[in-house]
């Protein structure tokens, strides 16, 4: 199976990337648009952000052989 693939089957790394991509939506959403230039919405991006990335990052942790 390829490399990229592979990652898909692990749900670390599936739920890292989704909250990743919730995260850069709402930040960017924050900086584009009026109504919801609110302060949580800024703390909840980074929150997913924060998320997203450890959970990523314990993916790579728990599989050191790849």
């Amino acid at each position: 199976m390829q490399p990229l693939l592979k990652r898909f089957d692990e749900l670390n790394f599936v739920i890292g990337l989704f909250f990743t991509v919730l995260a850069l939506i709402l930040l960017l959403g924050y900086s584009i648009n009026a109504e919801m230039k609110q302060p949580i919405t800024v703390y909840t991006g980074l929150a997913f952000l924060l998320f997203g990335g450890v959970m990523m990052w314990l993916r790579g942790k728990s599989n050191p052989s790849e």
